[in-house]
Protein backbone atom coordinates (compact mmCIF):
# COMPACT_ATOMS: atom_id res chain seq x y z
CA UNK A 1 0.00 0.00 0.00
CA UNK A 2 0.99 3.71 -0.27
CA UNK A 3 -0.28 6.14 1.63
CA UNK A 4 -0.23 9.87 1.80
CA UNK A 5 -0.19 11.19 5.27
CA UNK A 6 -0.79 15.25 6.12
CA UNK A 7 -2.05 18.12 8.00
CA UNK A 8 -4.74 20.59 7.15
CA UNK A 9 -5.67 23.94 8.92
CA UNK A 10 -8.50 25.83 6.98
CA UNK A 11 -7.94 29.56 7.42
CA UNK A 12 -11.68 31.21 7.20
CA UNK A 13 -13.66 32.80 5.13
CA UNK A 14 -12.22 34.84 1.72
CA UNK A 15 -13.56 37.13 -1.38
CA UNK A 16 -12.94 33.67 -3.50
CA UNK A 17 -12.43 30.37 -3.41
CA UNK A 18 -8.58 29.67 -3.15
CA UNK A 19 -6.50 26.73 -4.23
CA UNK A 20 -4.24 26.47 -0.98
CA UNK A 21 -1.66 23.87 -1.90
CA UNK A 22 -1.82 21.07 -4.66
CA UNK A 23 0.82 18.86 -5.13
CA UNK A 24 0.26 16.69 -8.60
CA UNK A 25 2.16 13.57 -9.56
CA UNK A 26 1.99 11.62 -12.46
CA UNK A 27 0.73 8.62 -12.47
CA UNK A 28 -0.06 8.90 -8.68
CA UNK A 29 -2.25 10.57 -6.17
CA UNK A 30 -2.99 14.21 -6.40
CA UNK A 31 -3.93 16.07 -2.72
CA UNK A 32 -5.56 19.36 -3.20
CA UNK A 33 -6.59 21.31 0.12
CA UNK A 34 -8.94 24.82 -1.09
CA UNK A 35 -10.03 27.59 1.18
CA UNK A 36 -14.19 27.82 1.01
CA UNK A 37 -15.41 31.61 -0.52
CA UNK A 38 -18.39 31.68 1.86
CA UNK A 39 -18.42 29.11 5.05
CA UNK A 40 -15.16 28.99 5.84
CA UNK A 41 -14.32 25.56 6.29
CA UNK A 42 -11.74 24.08 4.19
CA UNK A 43 -11.89 21.52 1.55
CA UNK A 44 -9.50 18.44 0.67
CA UNK A 45 -9.42 16.14 -2.25
CA UNK A 46 -7.30 13.19 -3.22
CA UNK A 47 -7.25 12.38 -6.47
CA UNK A 48 -5.90 9.41 -8.65
CA UNK A 49 -4.61 10.28 -11.76
CA UNK A 50 -4.97 7.82 -14.68
CA UNK A 51 -2.03 7.71 -16.72
CA UNK A 52 -3.36 6.20 -19.85
CA UNK A 53 -5.24 9.91 -20.59
CA UNK A 54 -8.63 8.84 -19.16
CA UNK A 55 -10.26 11.58 -16.72
CA UNK A 56 -8.92 11.31 -13.05
CA UNK A 57 -11.20 9.52 -10.28
CA UNK A 58 -11.61 12.05 -7.18
CA UNK A 59 -11.61 9.52 -4.26
CA UNK A 60 -12.33 12.02 -1.75
CA UNK A 61 -13.97 15.06 -0.68
CA UNK A 62 -14.49 16.81 2.35
CA UNK A 63 -15.09 19.91 3.82
CA UNK A 64 -13.54 20.54 7.21
CA UNK A 65 -14.46 22.70 10.16
CA UNK A 66 -12.09 26.21 9.87
CA UNK A 67 -9.58 27.28 12.58
CA UNK A 68 -8.32 23.76 13.25
CA UNK A 69 -5.95 21.42 12.21
CA UNK A 70 -6.95 18.24 10.88
CA UNK A 71 -4.99 14.92 10.07
CA UNK A 72 -5.56 12.97 6.80
CA UNK A 73 -3.96 9.83 6.27
CA UNK A 74 -5.37 8.33 2.90
CA UNK A 75 -4.12 4.78 2.12
CA UNK A 76 -4.19 2.88 -1.33
CA UNK A 77 -4.07 -1.01 -1.42
CA UNK A 78 -4.60 -1.64 -5.56
CA UNK A 79 -7.88 -0.55 -6.15
CA UNK A 80 -9.36 0.48 -2.88
CA UNK A 81 -9.03 3.69 -1.02
CA UNK A 82 -9.40 4.60 2.72
CA UNK A 83 -9.23 7.98 4.41
CA UNK A 84 -8.82 8.41 7.97
CA UNK A 85 -9.47 12.06 9.26
CA UNK A 86 -8.23 12.84 13.03
CA UNK A 87 -7.67 9.20 13.21
CA UNK A 88 -11.28 7.77 12.14
CA UNK A 89 -12.10 5.91 9.25
CA UNK A 90 -14.21 8.74 7.15
CA UNK A 91 -17.54 7.28 6.17
CA UNK A 92 -19.38 10.13 4.84
CA UNK A 93 -19.93 10.49 8.68
CA UNK A 94 -16.81 12.38 10.44
CA UNK A 95 -16.92 15.06 12.63
CA UNK A 96 -14.60 17.14 10.27
CA UNK A 97 -17.00 17.80 7.46
CA UNK A 98 -20.07 16.44 5.23
CA UNK A 99 -20.57 15.06 1.50
CA UNK A 100 -17.09 12.96 1.72
CA UNK A 101 -16.41 10.36 -0.79
CA UNK A 102 -14.00 7.82 1.26
CA UNK A 103 -13.14 3.97 0.70
CA UNK A 104 -14.29 4.19 -2.87
CA UNK A 105 -13.40 1.18 -5.34
CA UNK A 106 -10.83 2.49 -8.12
CA UNK A 107 -12.75 0.61 -11.03
CA UNK A 108 -11.83 3.47 -13.47
CA UNK A 109 -7.94 2.63 -13.60
CA UNK A 110 -6.53 -0.46 -13.21
CA UNK A 111 -3.47 -0.82 -10.06
CA UNK A 112 -0.49 -1.09 -12.73
CA UNK A 113 -0.99 2.23 -14.01
CA UNK A 114 -0.08 3.57 -10.05
CA UNK A 115 3.82 4.14 -8.91
CA UNK A 116 5.01 4.68 -5.62
CA UNK A 117 7.19 7.80 -4.10
CA UNK A 118 3.38 9.16 -2.64
CA UNK A 119 3.85 12.98 -0.78
CA UNK A 120 4.46 11.82 3.13
CA UNK A 121 4.18 15.41 4.75
CA UNK A 122 2.19 17.95 6.32
CA UNK A 123 1.43 21.64 5.99
CA UNK A 124 3.87 23.87 8.09
CA UNK A 125 4.40 27.39 8.16
CA UNK A 126 6.97 29.31 6.62
CA UNK A 127 6.41 33.27 6.87
CA UNK A 128 6.65 35.43 3.73
CA UNK A 129 5.44 32.73 1.56
CA UNK A 130 3.53 34.07 -1.37
CA UNK A 131 0.28 32.17 -2.39
CA UNK A 132 -0.15 29.84 0.98
CA UNK A 133 -1.65 32.14 3.22
CA UNK A 134 1.49 31.42 5.56
CA UNK A 135 1.47 27.38 4.77
CA UNK A 136 2.87 25.74 2.36
CA UNK A 137 3.39 21.37 2.01
CA UNK A 138 6.85 19.98 2.71
CA UNK A 139 6.92 18.55 -0.74
CA UNK A 140 6.55 22.07 -1.75
CA UNK A 141 9.37 23.70 0.77
CA UNK A 142 12.39 21.01 -0.81
CA UNK A 143 11.21 21.66 -4.11
CA UNK A 144 11.18 25.56 -3.81
CA UNK A 145 14.59 25.50 -1.65
CA UNK A 146 16.94 22.78 -3.28
CA UNK A 147 19.21 23.59 -5.85
CA UNK A 148 18.26 22.89 -9.51
CA UNK A 149 21.05 20.20 -11.21
CA UNK A 150 21.75 21.96 -13.54
CA UNK A 151 22.71 25.00 -11.78
CA UNK A 152 25.95 23.43 -10.56
CA UNK A 153 28.10 23.54 -13.21
CA UNK A 154 28.12 27.33 -13.77
CA UNK A 155 28.26 27.90 -9.84
CA UNK A 156 31.34 25.77 -9.72
CA UNK A 157 32.97 27.58 -12.73
CA UNK A 158 32.06 30.84 -10.69
CA UNK A 159 33.75 29.69 -7.78
CA UNK A 160 36.84 27.98 -9.74
CA UNK A 161 36.80 31.73 -10.93
CA UNK A 162 36.95 33.33 -7.48
CA UNK A 163 39.14 30.44 -5.83
CA UNK A 164 35.99 29.31 -3.51
CA UNK A 165 35.74 25.85 -2.81
CA UNK A 166 32.39 24.27 -4.49
CA UNK A 167 30.93 21.03 -2.67
CA UNK A 168 27.11 20.64 -2.26
CA UNK A 169 24.60 18.44 -0.05
CA UNK A 170 23.47 15.14 -1.47
CA UNK A 171 19.86 13.92 -0.58
CA UNK A 172 20.13 10.86 -2.34
CA UNK A 173 22.42 8.32 -3.69
CA UNK A 174 21.76 9.56 -7.47
CA UNK A 175 22.76 12.66 -6.02
CA UNK A 176 25.98 11.57 -5.14
CA UNK A 177 27.05 9.90 -8.13
CA UNK A 178 25.99 13.77 -10.06
CA UNK A 179 27.75 14.96 -7.55
CA UNK A 180 31.09 12.56 -7.96
CA UNK A 181 30.91 13.64 -11.92
CA UNK A 182 31.50 16.98 -10.77
CA UNK A 183 34.04 15.70 -8.56
CA UNK A 184 33.29 17.80 -5.63
CA UNK A 185 36.65 17.67 -3.17
CA UNK A 186 34.17 16.99 0.21
CA UNK A 187 30.45 16.64 1.19
CA UNK A 188 27.87 17.68 3.73
CA UNK A 189 25.31 15.79 5.13
CA UNK A 190 22.23 18.53 6.37
CA UNK A 191 21.16 17.49 9.86
CA UNK A 192 17.87 16.24 8.88
CA UNK A 193 19.73 13.53 6.89
CA UNK A 194 22.14 12.44 9.50
CA UNK A 195 20.42 8.81 10.78
CA UNK A 196 19.78 7.59 6.65
CA UNK A 197 22.98 5.80 6.82
CA UNK A 198 22.56 4.63 3.38
CA UNK A 199 23.27 7.88 2.43
CA UNK A 200 26.20 8.49 4.54
CA UNK A 201 27.51 4.92 3.17
CA UNK A 202 27.45 6.44 0.16
CA UNK A 203 29.04 9.43 0.86
CA UNK A 204 31.64 8.07 2.65
CA UNK A 205 32.13 4.96 -0.05
CA UNK A 206 33.90 7.91 -2.18
CA UNK A 207 36.68 8.51 0.41
CA UNK A 208 36.49 12.05 0.63
CA UNK A 209 35.99 14.36 3.50
CA UNK A 210 32.86 14.58 5.05
CA UNK A 211 30.80 17.12 7.06
CA UNK A 212 28.21 16.47 9.21
CA UNK A 213 25.13 18.41 10.72
CA UNK A 214 23.91 17.32 14.29
CA UNK A 215 20.88 18.74 14.62
CA UNK A 216 18.32 16.89 16.46
CA UNK A 217 20.70 13.68 16.27
CA UNK A 218 21.50 12.24 19.97
CA UNK A 219 24.38 10.55 21.15
CA UNK A 220 23.46 7.27 20.41
CA UNK A 221 22.45 8.75 16.63
CA UNK A 222 25.60 10.59 16.21
CA UNK A 223 27.64 7.33 17.30
CA UNK A 224 25.94 5.32 14.71
CA UNK A 225 26.43 7.98 12.18
CA UNK A 226 30.46 8.52 12.63
CA UNK A 227 30.85 5.36 13.05
CA UNK A 228 29.22 4.21 9.81
CA UNK A 229 31.07 6.82 8.38
CA UNK A 230 34.42 6.15 9.54
CA UNK A 231 33.92 2.53 8.70
CA UNK A 232 33.05 2.96 5.25
CA UNK A 233 36.35 4.91 4.44
CA UNK A 234 35.80 8.32 4.73
CA UNK A 235 39.12 9.53 5.97
CA UNK A 236 38.31 12.90 7.40
CA UNK A 237 34.64 13.69 9.42
CA UNK A 238 34.04 16.85 10.96
CA UNK A 239 30.76 17.14 12.91
CA UNK A 240 29.21 20.50 12.96
CA UNK A 241 26.63 21.43 16.25
CA UNK A 242 23.29 22.39 14.83
CA UNK A 243 20.24 23.16 16.18
CA UNK A 244 17.47 22.67 13.86
CA UNK A 245 15.19 25.51 14.01
CA UNK A 246 14.79 28.48 11.31
CA UNK A 247 15.83 31.03 12.87
CA UNK A 248 17.29 29.31 16.15
CA UNK A 249 17.47 30.99 19.55
CA UNK A 250 20.56 31.83 20.92
CA UNK A 251 19.35 30.12 24.19
CA UNK A 252 18.75 27.16 21.90
CA UNK A 253 22.19 27.16 20.45
CA UNK A 254 24.19 25.57 23.49
CA UNK A 255 27.87 26.11 21.77
CA UNK A 256 29.15 24.25 24.79
CA UNK A 257 27.90 21.05 23.16
CA UNK A 258 31.13 21.83 20.83
CA UNK A 259 33.81 20.97 22.96
CA UNK A 260 31.75 17.79 24.48
CA UNK A 261 31.36 16.50 20.75
CA UNK A 262 35.01 16.95 20.13
CA UNK A 263 35.99 14.93 23.25
CA UNK A 264 33.57 12.20 22.79
CA UNK A 265 34.05 11.45 19.28
CA UNK A 266 38.03 12.10 18.37
CA UNK A 267 36.81 14.58 15.49
CA UNK A 268 36.89 18.01 14.72
CA UNK A 269 33.74 20.33 15.28
CA UNK A 270 32.64 23.04 14.04
CA UNK A 271 28.80 25.22 13.84
CA UNK A 272 25.93 25.74 11.45
CA UNK A 273 24.62 28.52 12.62
CA UNK A 274 20.65 29.58 12.17
CA UNK A 275 20.77 32.40 14.51
CA UNK A 276 19.93 36.44 13.47
CA UNK A 277 23.26 37.89 13.57
CA UNK A 278 27.05 36.76 13.87
CA UNK A 279 27.26 36.90 17.35
CA UNK A 280 26.94 33.26 18.69
CA UNK A 281 29.13 32.28 15.02
CA UNK A 282 32.01 34.34 16.71
CA UNK A 283 31.83 32.71 20.25
CA UNK A 284 31.94 29.46 18.74
CA UNK A 285 35.25 30.23 17.61
CA UNK A 286 36.59 30.28 21.42
CA UNK A 287 34.82 26.79 22.24
CA UNK A 288 37.00 25.34 19.06
CA UNK A 289 34.53 25.46 16.07
CA UNK A 290 36.86 25.25 13.28
CA UNK A 291 34.46 25.58 10.58
CA UNK A 292 31.52 27.89 10.49
CA UNK A 293 28.22 27.61 8.47
CA UNK A 294 25.73 29.86 7.82
CA UNK A 295 22.83 30.77 5.02
CA UNK A 296 23.96 33.45 2.61
CA UNK A 297 21.86 35.57 0.25
CA UNK A 298 22.53 38.69 -1.64
CA UNK A 299 19.58 40.49 -0.45
CA UNK A 300 16.96 39.13 1.95
CA UNK A 301 14.68 41.87 0.45
CA UNK A 302 14.19 39.51 -2.34
CA UNK A 303 12.95 37.28 -0.42
CA UNK A 304 13.64 32.68 -0.20
CA UNK A 305 12.44 30.13 2.21
CA UNK A 306 15.65 31.32 4.06
CA UNK A 307 16.38 34.77 3.66
CA UNK A 308 14.89 35.84 7.29
CA UNK A 309 17.67 34.47 9.00
CA UNK A 310 20.74 34.48 6.05
CA UNK A 311 23.47 37.17 6.16
CA UNK A 312 24.05 39.55 3.86
CA UNK A 313 27.32 40.64 1.28
CA UNK A 314 28.63 43.03 4.13
CA UNK A 315 27.38 40.71 7.05
CA UNK A 316 28.99 37.92 5.64
CA UNK A 317 32.56 39.57 5.46
CA UNK A 318 31.82 40.95 9.03
CA UNK A 319 31.68 37.24 9.87
CA UNK A 320 34.93 36.74 8.37
CA UNK A 321 36.71 38.67 10.01
CA UNK A 322 35.50 38.80 13.42
CA UNK A 323 35.62 34.90 13.17
CA UNK A 324 39.36 35.28 12.04
CA UNK A 325 40.02 37.79 14.80
CA UNK A 326 38.52 35.49 17.61
CA UNK A 327 40.57 32.76 16.45
CA UNK A 328 43.28 35.02 16.96
CA UNK A 329 42.83 35.97 19.91
CA UNK A 330 42.38 32.33 21.85
CA UNK A 331 46.43 31.86 21.97
CA UNK A 332 47.59 30.06 24.95
CA UNK A 333 47.40 30.74 28.95
CA UNK A 334 49.91 32.98 29.55
CA UNK A 335 50.62 36.14 32.15
CA UNK A 336 52.72 39.00 32.66
CA UNK A 337 53.74 41.70 29.45
CA UNK A 338 53.89 39.97 25.93
CA UNK A 339 56.82 41.43 23.95
CA UNK A 340 54.06 43.86 22.35
CA UNK A 341 53.46 45.57 25.65
CA UNK A 342 56.84 46.36 26.79
CA UNK A 343 56.42 49.35 25.25
CA UNK A 344 53.51 50.36 27.40
CA UNK A 345 55.71 50.03 30.64
CA UNK A 346 55.96 53.81 30.42
CA UNK A 347 52.40 53.54 31.35
CA UNK A 348 53.09 52.44 34.69
CA UNK A 349 54.41 53.43 38.03
CA UNK A 350 58.11 52.64 39.43
CA UNK A 351 60.36 54.10 42.18
CA UNK A 352 62.35 57.04 41.53
CA UNK A 353 64.85 59.74 43.14
CA UNK A 354 63.17 63.15 43.86
CA UNK A 355 66.13 64.58 45.82
CA UNK A 356 70.19 64.39 45.35
CA UNK A 357 71.01 61.52 47.84
CA UNK A 358 74.58 60.84 49.15
CA UNK A 359 76.74 58.29 49.10
CA UNK A 360 75.80 55.91 52.46
CA UNK A 361 72.44 58.30 52.78
CA UNK A 362 69.35 56.14 53.85
CA UNK A 363 66.32 55.76 50.75
CA UNK A 364 63.16 57.78 52.60
CA UNK A 365 59.75 58.85 51.74
CA UNK A 366 61.57 62.34 51.51
CA UNK A 367 64.18 61.32 48.33
CA UNK A 368 62.24 58.78 46.83
CA UNK A 369 58.48 58.18 45.23
CA UNK A 370 56.68 56.17 43.03
CA UNK A 371 55.91 57.82 39.59
CA UNK A 372 55.87 56.86 35.81
CA UNK A 373 57.48 55.36 34.19
CA UNK A 374 57.57 51.52 34.83
CA UNK A 375 61.36 51.04 34.16
CA UNK A 376 62.58 51.20 38.24
CA UNK A 377 61.69 49.03 41.13
CA UNK A 378 57.67 48.33 41.00
CA UNK A 379 55.89 49.73 44.02
CA UNK A 380 55.47 47.04 45.96
CA UNK A 381 59.13 47.53 46.95
CA UNK A 382 58.94 50.71 48.54
CA UNK A 383 58.71 49.40 51.84
CA UNK A 384 61.43 47.32 51.51
CA UNK A 385 63.87 50.09 50.04
CA UNK A 386 62.96 52.73 52.22
CA UNK A 387 65.88 52.96 55.38
CA UNK A 388 68.28 51.08 53.60
CA UNK A 389 71.93 53.01 52.33
CA UNK A 390 72.77 53.92 48.71
CA UNK A 391 76.01 52.69 47.87
CA UNK A 392 76.36 55.78 45.21
CA UNK A 393 75.58 59.31 44.74
CA UNK A 394 72.27 59.34 43.32
CA UNK A 395 70.46 62.59 41.39
CA UNK A 396 67.27 63.55 40.58
CA UNK A 397 65.33 61.35 38.15
CA UNK A 398 67.33 58.44 38.76
CA UNK A 399 66.01 54.95 39.10
CA UNK A 400 66.16 52.62 42.22
CA UNK A 401 67.42 49.48 41.05
CA UNK A 402 68.84 46.97 43.29
CA UNK A 403 71.98 47.86 42.08
CA UNK A 404 72.41 50.93 44.14
CA UNK A 405 72.38 49.43 47.52
CA UNK A 406 76.25 47.64 46.37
Amino acid sequence: PHSVEFWAYPLGTGDSAQNLFEADYSNNMRIQFDKSNSTGTGRAEVWVENSTGGDSLRIFNNWFKPEKWHHLVVTRTDRLATIYVDGKLDDGTADSGLNSQANSTLETAPATNYTGNVFIGRFISVAGTENFDGYISLFSLYQKAYTPWDWHKPIQERCKQKGIEFFSSPFSSEAVDFLEELDVPFYKIASFENTDLELIKKVASQKKPMIISTGMASIADLELSVKTALENSCPELVLLKCTSSYPASPENTNLKTIEHLREMFGVKVGLSDHTLGIGAACASVAFGACLIEKHFVLDRKAGGVDAAFSLEPSEMKALVDETKRAFQAIGNVHYGPTEQEEASRVFRRSIYVTKKICVGEELSRDNVRVMRPGYALEPKYLDVVLGKKVSRELDVGDRIDWDVFG
